[in-house]
C-alpha cells in the first residue's frame, strides 16, 4: 500500500473496508482467482487496481496483495518458492530434431516451464542449452534452477547459450560463478562457415537425380520438403536457394517465389531450412545475406515464422523490417532529432473531421509495403463508440503514425478489459525512428492492466513486435527489458 500513490492508495483502503463491512456492490465485483492462486479473491478497487484476499481463521481477512492489475505480482508474493508442488520429467523424445534433451516442469500435470539442449558430437557430457523457459505466472519459484540442475545432472558441462534474452540474462546472473559459462559459439560462425557456397535454381530446372539427392540431405529430411513433389508443380518464378558447407555439404537452402508485381517487386519465401547439426553457426543469415544481394531493391516477405525462425529474424533484421535483407545496425531503432518529442493523441473517430481524415490519406500515413494504403475517411464514416484513433505529431512533419484500436471493457467477473488493435502505421519517411514503440507506450499507459491484442501482423508489424515486446507477449504493452 505505502508505494501506491496518495490517491490511489485512499481509494484502496476504501475498497478494503467495504470488503470487511461486506458491501453488497463491492462484492459483486469480487470474483475467485484459480491455478496457484486458488483459495484467494480479487476485487477491482479501480480501473487498474485490485485487492487480493481470503477469509481468516477468526472470521476476518488476509490481505494479501494491493497494487495494479498484475496477478503474477501476486503469485510472487503469496507462493512459496519452493518447486516441491512441481513435477519434472525427462522427455523420451524430444519434439524437435535440432534438440537432443528435453526436460518439462509441470503443475497439476500441466506444462509450465522446460529446458532443451543439445549435446556437441555425440559426446553426452557437453551440450548447450537451446532454450529454457518458466511460464510468467511460476516464475521466480526457483524453476528455471531446478531445471538447469537437473540437465546438468545428465550433461555435466552444459553450457548457456550465447544468446540470452533480458530475463535469461537476469536469472543467469544468480547462479554461482563457475555455472556461468556460455558457449564460445553459439550464434557465431566456425571454421569454414565463412566460405559457404552459394546456387540458386529454378526449381522445374532441376534434375529428377538433383531432387531425390536433395530430399535425402538432413535440412529437407527434417523439414519434410519433398523437391521431387515441388519440382513437378512448379511455375517459373518458383526458385530454391542452397549453401554448400565446403566439408558437410548441403546445409541450409531457402524456397523462395519471384513476383514482378507492378508495384515493388518482391521475393515470397515460402520455407527456410538449416540442417539442425549446423545451426547457430551463420547459415541462415549468410542465406538470407546471398539472397538480399541477389534481388537488390526487392521487398523480401518471410510470412509466418515459426518460434526459430523469430528468434533469428529478430537478431538479423534491422527493427525487425525484412525490406531488404541487411543486417541490423548499431543505430537501429534510434530516435532522431526531434522524434523523442513527439505529441500523442487519443480521440473517438468518429470525432476527427473529414478534413483531417482527407489529409491523412493524401499525405500517405496509411500506406503500407504489402497493401492496399489505409482509408481514413472510410473508418470515420462507419466507427462506433469504442473506435478510437491515437496519432503521433512530429513538431516539424505533422502527423506521423497513428494506431487504429478499439476498445472492449469485458466485465471483470468474465475476464480482463482489453484494446484490439485495428490498423498501426507509420508513415514510410519516418519508419525506424521509435515512432511504432512511443505509440505503443502511450496506448499502454491510456489503457493500465488492460490486454493489448494485435492480432495478426505484417512482417514488418512482426519484426517490430519481436523488439518491443518482452517475450513477444503483447499483455502489457511494455518495453523489452
Amino acid at each position: 500500500m505505502k508505494r501506491l500513490d496518495g490517491p490511489v492508495r485512499k481509494q484502496m483502503q476504501t475498497t478494503i473496508d467495504k470488503i470487511i463491512a461486506g458491501d453488497p456492490t463491492t462484492m459483486a465485483q469480487t470474483h475467485p482467482l484459480t491455478g496457484v492462486l486458488k483459495g484467494w479473491n480479487a476485487t477491482k478497487g479501480s480501473r487498474g487496481h485490485r485487492v487480493i484476499h481470503q477469509p481468516n481463521a477468526e472470521g476476518g481477512i488476509h490481505i494479501g496483495y494491493v497494487g495494479l492489475h498484475e496477478y503474477d505480482k501476486a503469485i510472487q508474493r503469496l507462493t512459496s518458492r519452493t518447486t516441491d508442488p512441481y513435477d519434472f520429467v525427462l522427455q523420451p523424445k524430444p519434439y524437435s530434431q535440432a534438440v537432443h534433451r528435453e526436460i518439462h516442469a509441470l503443475y497439476g500435470g500441466e506444462k509450465v516451464g522446460g529446458i532443451q539442449w543439445r549435446v556437441e558430437d555425440g559426446d553426452e557430457s557437453q551440450g548447450v542449452i537451446s532454450n529454457l523457459t518458466v511460464h510468467r505466472a511460476h516464475q521466480r519459484q526457483g524453476i528455471a534452477t531446478e531445471l538447469w540442475n537437473r540437465a546438468r545432472q545428465i550433461t555435466p558441462n552444459l553450457q548457456h547459450s550465447k544468446m540470452l534474452s533480458s530475463d535469461g540474462r537476469a536469472w543467469h546472473a544468480t547462479l554461482p560463478e563457475d555455472q556461468q559459462q556460455r558457449s564460445k559459439t553459439a550464434g557465431a560462425n566456425g571454421p569454414d562457415y565463412d566460405d559457404l557456397t552459394f546456387k540458386h535454381h529454378q526449381i522445374k530446372g532441376l534434375s529428377e537425380a538433383q531432387a531425390y539427392e536433395m530430399d535425402r540431405t538432413p535440412p529437407f529430411r527434417f523439414a519434410d520438403d519433398q523437391m521431387k513433389y515441388h519440382r513437378e508443380s512448379a511455375g517459373p518464378d518458383d526458385h530454391l536457394l542452397v549453401a554448400h558447407h565446403p566439408q558437410h555439404g548441403l546445409v541450409g537452402f531457402i524456397r523462395y517465389q519471384r513476383n514482378h508485381s507492378v508495384g515493388r517487386p518482391s521475393v515470397d519465401v515460402d520455407l527456410m531450412r538449416v540442417d539442425p547439426a549446423h545451426q547457430r553457426r551463420g547459415v541462415a543469415s549468410a542465406m538470407q545475406d546471398e539472397l538480399a544481394a541477389r534481388h537488390p531493391g526487392w521487398a523480401i516477405d518471410h510470412g509466418e515464422r515459426n518460434d526459430y525462425g523469430n528468434a533469428w529474424a529478430g537478431g538479423y533484421f534491422k527493427d525487425g523490417e525484412p525490406q531488404n535483407g541487411r543486417r541490423r545496425g548499431k543505430t537501429a531503432g534510434a530516435n532522431g532529432p526531434d522524434y523523442d518529442n513527439l505529441t500523442i493523441r487519443h480521440r473517438k473517430m468518429f470525432n476527427v473531421s473529414q478534413e483531417e481524415t482527407a489529409k491523412w490519406n493524401e499525405s500517405g500515413l496509411g500506406e503500407s509495403q504489402h497493401h492496399d494504403p489505409h482509408d481514413f475517411e472510410m473508418d470515420r464514416l462507419y466507427s462506433g463508440n469504442d473506435d478510437c484513433i491515437l496519432t503521433a505529431h512530429h513538431p516539424e512533419h505533422g502527423t506521423v503514425g497513428f494506431i487504429r484500436y478499439e476498445r472492449n471493457e469485458v466485465p471483470r467477473s468474465i475476464g480482463t478489459p482489453y484494446v484490439r488493435v485495428l490498423n498501426m502505421g507509420v508513415h514510410p519517411d519516418h519508419r525506424r525512428r521509435g515512432v511504432a514503440s512511443a505509440m505503443q507506450d502511450h496506448l499502454a499507459q491510456r489503457h493500465p492492466g488492460w490486454g493489448v491484442d494485435h492480432g495478426d501482423r505484417t512482417d514488418e508489424g512482426a519484426g517490430w513486435a519481436g523488439g518491443y515486446f518482452k517475450d513477444g507477449e503483447p499483455q502489457d504493452g511494455r518495453r523489452q527489458g
